[in-house]
């Protein structure tokens, strides 16, 4: 009885073990793809200055315009001045806490696709009755929507915290 408990868990733990080799070995971009929805410049610092900056009400634009002459628009641009504002204040409290909380989510958010994906058909495979396996996916569904909006809301918090502190420095 112990030993059939015991291979019944094997599954669940490969696919564990899998999900965190396989986040180690992703680059930002593709989870930054994933959480984003953006193929091509997905990072979140891409809108820093058109959509991101403008939307919040503690970044003062006049400031960092003033700092940084015309701000780009295009979304590479973007990315790298923001990137270069946010060496300036890694250091800030309220930006190394975003930054840290935006990492995590956007990895969760990664693995819990991957979950979703490995667990997913081993419950398919391996759980019966079928019910109790729709159910599980159903929560790996709700799991990796939840990591992700998560990751998705993170990051456009971390950009303007970048900024925030910078237009007010």
């Amino acid at each position: 009885m112990k030993v059939l408990c015991w291979m019944s868990a094997l599954p669940a733990g490969v696919g564990i073990a899998l999900t965190g080799l396989l986040n180690s070995s992703v680059s930002s971009n593709t989870k930054a793809r994933l959480v984003f929805w953006r193929w091509h410049n997905p990072l979140p610092g891409s809108e820093a200055f058109t959509r991101h900056g403008p939307s919040d009400h503690r970044v003062d634009m006049a400031a960092l315009a003033a700092k940084h002459g015309p701000l780009p628009t295009d979304p590479k641009g973007q990315n790298v001045l923001w990137y270069c504002i946010f060496k300036s204040v890694s250091k800030e409290p309220p930006v190394e806490q975003a930054h840290r909380h935006f990492l995590f989510a956007r990895d969760f958010a990664f693995m819990a696709l991957v979950m979703l994906l490995l667990l997913g058909v081993a419950a398919a495979i391996f759980v019966r009755p079928i019910s109790t396996a729709e159910i599980y996916v159903l929560l790996l569904v709700i799991q990796w929507g939840i990591a992700t909006r998560a990751a998705n809301v993170g990051g456009h918090r971390f950009v303007t915290n970048v900024l925030a502190e910078h237009a007010a420095a």
